[in-house]
């Protein structure tokens, strides 16, 4: 997963090329606890530090990530309001949703790339699948019974679960953790 920050990110542009006169408010469009929420977190104090200012984490979550874009894109363009988000909410989301408040395209200006987080597909260790092949022996042999964790519909988890969904091998159901909290803090292991 890429996260992007939306708007503005100083650790790539020289300090004088931005210089707050307010705290600025980092929008998280996704609840607390997930890759975005600890990133902005983890970036917040250098960029506190950079501009001499607070940098205020807020989490507006809904509609995959829609909610916080939403917010970002309407907030006046002079650099104190800024996206940090997963690539869903400026690429997938315009083919889930049949109509967006926000036009990604123009609405929003990704800056820059702050972190490259892998997908990773994890079992528990007791049950006996121990590689992808072994997983897809599993999905053959119980069709629909697999289950495994998403942050919502739309995230990369969901889509990738999708596509291994669509192979001529395998069939799983997904279970959206929702916006309640992401599933790295509620499940690490798909299910049989």
């Amino acid at each position: 997963m890429f996260l992007a920050v939306a708007i503005l990110c100083a650790t790539q542009a020289p300090a004088a090329a931005f210089a707050p006169s307010q705290p600025v408010r980092a929008i998280i469009p996704f609840p607390p606890g997930g890759a975005a929420d600890f990133t902005a977190r983890l970036i917040a104090p250098k960029l506190s530090d950079a501009w001499r200012q607070p940098v205020i984490i807020e989490n507006q979550a809904g509609a995959s990530g829609n909610v916080g874009a939403q917010y970002v894109a309407r907030s006046a363009p002079d650099g104190t309001v800024l996206l940090v988000s997963s690539p869903g909410v400026f690429t997938t989301n315009r083919f889930i949703y049949r109509a967006m408040s926000y036009n990604p395209d123009h609405d929003l200006a990704p800056v820059c790339l702050v972190i490259v987080a892998p997908n990773v597909l994890v079992v528990s260790p007791d049950s006996g699948i121990a590689d992808l092949p072994s997983l897809l022996v599993r999905a053959r042999a119980q069709p629909g019974e697999l289950t495994y964790a998403s942050q919502g519909i739309g995230s990369t988890a969901h889509l990738t679960g999708a596509l291994m969904a669509q192979l001529p091998t395998s069939t799983s159901v997904t279970c959206p953790i929702g916006a309640t909290r992401p599933p790295s803090t509620t499940s690490s292991a798909a299910t049989s």
